[in-house]
C-alpha cells in the first residue's frame, strides 16, 4: 500500500489526515493507516491528531490524542508544552515507540508541532534546523511550513527553550497599528468595506474598527489606527484585516498571531512576508509593505 506519511526521525512520524470514504480515496485510508502501524510498530505507536475541523473513528486508531486547533492556525504555549511532554515521555519510555502526528495535509500544523517536538527533545538546535529537516523529510520541495504565524510561533517556542526568563507574561495594550505603504484598497476613495478585528485565541473579538475610541488617520503613506479603549490583553491574540473586492464579497486580506509575552519592545514590525494570506494579494501590497504595532504595558 502507498500512503502519504514521512519518517521525520526513527520515532517521529508525520502523514496526512486518515480518511474514511470519499476522502480516503485522496488521503490516507483510515484502514490501511492501521494495517501499517500494526504491522511496522505493533503496540508501539501513538497517534497526535492536530486536526479540529473533522475527527475520524477513535475506535479504530484507539491510540489517538487530540491536539487540535485550527487550519493554517496557531496552538497555544500551552498546548505545545503539553503536546510535547506527553510526545517526548511515550519516545523516551521504549526506544520503538514512534509518535504519529497528522492534521490535514501532515505539513503546516504537522509541521509546527513535529519542529517544536524536535527542539524539546534536543535533536535539532535552532528552530530553522528543526523547520529545515521538517521540510525535507517531509516534502520534495523543501516547503514544509509556509503559514509566516506557524514559523513565527516555532521561533517562540525556540526562545523559550533558551531564554525562558526574557519572557514578560504581564498584559498589555495595544496603542496603535501603522499599515505603510497603504495598501490598495485602502488607498482615498478605495476603503469600501474596510474592516479589522483583534482576536484571542478563543475566537472572541476583543478590539474592531467600530469600538467606542477607534480612529482612523492617513499620511500620505501611511494608514494610521489609534486604538482607543483598547482592553488589556495577553498571550495569543489575532489581527485579521478585511476588504470588500466586490459589492456582494468581503475577504480576508491579511491577518496574523503574535504572542504578547515574546514582544519585549515597545513596537514590533511585520514585513509583508511575514503576514498570513499577503501572498494571495501581492499586487494590492507594495513590496516594502509593513504592519507596525505599538503598545504600552
Amino acid at each position: 500500500m502507498e500512503l502519504d506519511l514521512s519518517y521525520i526521525t526513527d520515532q517521529i512520524i508525520a502523514m496526512s489526515y486518515p480518511g474514511q470514504g470519499m476522502e480516503g480515496l485522496y488521503r490516507n485510508q483510515l484502514d490501511n493507516v492501521k494495517s501499517f502501524l500494526d504491522k511496522q510498530h505493533a503496540d508501539h505507536y501513538k497517534i497526535f491528531n492536530l486536526r479540529s475541523e473533522k475527527g475520524y473513528d477513535g475506535a479504530k486508531l484507539a491510540t489517538q490524542t487530540d491536539y487540535a486547533f485550527d487550519d493554517h492556525q496557531v496552538p497555544t504555549m500551552a498546548i505545545m508544552l503539553k503536546f510535547c511532554c506527553e510526545a517526548s515521555a511515550w519516545m523516551k519510555q521504549d526506544d520503538s515507540n514512534v509518535v504519529v502526528v497528522h492534521c490535514k495535509a501532515g505539513k503546516g500544523r504537522t509541521g509546527l508541532m513535529v519542529a517544536i517536538l524536535l527542539l524539546y527533545c534536543g535533536l535539532d538546535a535552532t528552530a530553522d534546523d528543526a523547520i529545515q529537516r521538517f521540510g525535507d523529510q517531509r516534502t520534495t520541495d523543501g516547503k514544509g511550513v509556509t503559514v509566516p504565524s506557524q514559523l513565527r510561533y516555532i521561533h517562540y517556542f525556540d526562545r523559550w527553550m533558551k531564554h525562558e526568563n526574557t519572557l514578560d507574561p504581564r498584559p498589555v495594550r495595544l496603542t496603535q497599528l501603522v499599515l505603510s505603504p497603504i495598501p490598495t484598497p485602502y488607498q482615498p476613495g478605495k476603503d469600501r468595506g474596510f474592516e479589522f478585528t483583534i482576536q484571542d485565541h478563543a475566537n472572541q473579538v476583543l478590539y474592531h474598527q467600530n469600538h467606542p475610541g477607534f480612529k482612523m488617520t492617513r499620511s500620505s503613506d501611511n494608514l494610521i489606527l489609534d486604538l482607543g479603549q483598547m482592553p488589556l490583553c495577553r498571550e495569543d491574540l489575532r489581527i485579521r484585516f478585511l476588504h470588500a473586492p466586490s459589492l456582494l464579497t468581503t475577504s480576508v486580506l491579511f491577518s496574523f498571531w503574535v504572542n504578547t509575552s515574546f514582544i519585549l519592545d515597545e513596537s514590533m514590525v511585520l514585513s509583508l512576508q511575514e503576514l498570513d494570506g499577503a501572498h494571495k494579494h501581492r499586487s494590492l501590497f507594495a513590496p516594502d509593505f509593513s504592519v507596525t504595532l505599538h503598545y504600552i504595558r
